[in-house]
């Protein structure tokens, strides 16, 4: 039968998609040699799989839930079996010596898998949760990890030594980002970088930029300086009140000014450095879904920001998320001359949002965008 491969660097969003899709299965198989493997789920226990071996009900198909990022998926799909066969998913026998496919040591051609769904951003259950820090809505730590490690208690770890001070302004010298993570990475065992790092660490200039490329916040400055006025913040309620001092509730004529929308930008932009969400789209376009998919298959991006929707756009059309164009060469007919630089995509009609019924149902998928593209 067919098998659904989930992934995600949360354990919890793994176990809210078992639930959703437990229509699909009946219960974890036991693997055709008889190892029993541990699967993260829920609240980071582990769980063994079921003694008995089940047949799926119905021809439908089985869902394997993996805890993994983007960089590790092509090495944990390529390890996996199916629950009931026990054969590997994406190879299969071939000859040694047929050169026209990836063949392993052991005589198997990889085949891909028929389509991956990226469904990107931030999941309801972890906007819903105040411990994880996502929303302004709920007061809790100002964390923001999607893998959902423990919050750095700051009254209990060293100080980060700063090139200078850490006030802003002109002649700022506080560390950079990459400067900071790799100080954080060296001399915390904090498991990585949270939203209140972000807001105690970094200097006001790197905080307005980041507020600017990945929010596109007008008010970068005002509430670069509101933010290190405010120091330290240790909750998303700290920063919701870092914020409110230069942001009016209401603006009129103009909601995109208004306090709210300033709120979700400011917590949209530190989420995306806190995740690197820049590099995990670049390793998942480039890298994680060109390896996988097998040719005529399927690549389907739902994407909830402009950044994420930009990446997806450059990537279907030129192969890679980088911002300069590729140029295109054509026949005499007016046909596409494809090379190896050529992107490995097609794309299948135009970008589509979400209906009146849709947002109904879901009013968070008033933001989203899917875009549909093929392997060529």
């Amino acid at each position: 039968g067919d098998v659904v491969i989930g992934c995600d660097v949360d354990p919890s969003a793994l176990a809210t998609a078992s639930v959703r899709l437990k229509e699909y299965i009946v219960k974890q198989p036991k693997p055709k040699d008889g190892i029993n493997s541990d699967i993260e789920v829920g609240d980071g226990e582990k769980e063994k799989e079921k003694e008995e071996t089940m047949v799926a009900e119905h021809n439908k198909p089985i869902f394997i839930p993996i805890n993994s990022n983007f960089k590790d998926l092509e090495r944990h799909v390529k390890a996996l079996k199916h629950p009931i066969t026990g054969k590997y998913l994406v190879y299969q026998d071939r000859d040694c010596n047929d050169a026209e496919n990836n063949v392993d040591n052991d005589g198997k051609a990889f085949i891909g898998v028929d389509g991956i769904l990226l469904d990107l951003g931030v999941s309801s259950h972890q906007f819903d949760n105040a411990e994880r820090g996502f929303a302004f809505m709920k007061d809790g730590p100002l964390d923001m990890r999607m893998f959902g490690g423990k919050w750095a208690n700051y009254d209990n770890l060293s100080p980060i030594p700063t090139k200078g001070n850490n006030s802003g302004g002109d002649g700022d010298e506080s560390l950079s980002y990459q400067e900071y993570v790799n100080n954080l990475n060296v001399n915390r065992n904090s498991g990585g970088l949270t939203a209140a790092d972000i807001c105690n660490e970094f200097g006001e200039e790197e905080i307005s930029r980041i507020l600017k490329k990945y929010g596109d916040e007008p008010r970068a400055r005002k509430i670069a300086q509101s933010i290190v006025a405010a120091r330290p913040l240790k909750t998303t309620g700290d920063l919701k009140d870092a914020v409110a001092m230069v942001t009016p509730e209401f603006v009129k004529n103009s909601r995109r000014m208004g306090r709210t929308a300033t709120l979700a930008r400011v917590f949209q932009s530190l989420r995306i450095v806190v995740n690197d969400e820049e590099g995990v789209l670049r390793e998942a376009f480039e890298e994680m879904a060109p390896s996988l998919i097998a040719r005529g298959g399927r690549l389907v991006i739902l994407t909830y920001h402009s950044m994420e929707d930009r990446a997806a756009k450059r990537v279907i059309r030129d192969g890679s998320v980088s911002s300069k164009r590729q140029s295109v060469e054509r026949d005499l007919y007016g046909n596409i001359i494809r090379t190896k630089d050529s992107s490995p995509w097609r794309a299948l009609g135009k970008m589509q949002k979400a209906t009146e019924e849709e947002v109904k149902l879901n009013s968070r998928a008033r933001s989203a965008t899917l875009r549909v593209a093929e392997k060529i």
